[in-house]
């Protein structure tokens, strides 16, 4: 699952960033780095998502946001 196609009002953690390492750098700069917590707060506005990540609110465009791959927080990766 990632972070376009998982339930809003969710808890996830974050497991994996895809793309390049310049990319995943610019995510673990926003503080998605594996084993964070967010929260999908929004879906809209050309179905891009908005996360609570702490005190931030963050947007991603649906490519954006396909590329953090998530699970909900608690649930055991198989």
């Amino acid at each position: 699952m990632n972070l376009s196609n998982c339930p809003l009002d969710s808890t996830v953690t974050v497991l994996y960033v895809e793309g390049t390492p310049a990319q995943q750098l610019r995510y673990a700069e926003m503080g998605l780095l594996p084993g964070s917590t967010a929260a999908a707060m929004l879906s809209g506005f050309g179905r891009r998502r908005v996360i609570k990540l702490g005190a931030e609110r963050i947007a991603f465009a649906p490519e954006a946001a396909s590329k953090v791959h998530v699970q909900l927080a608690g649930s055991a990766r198989r």
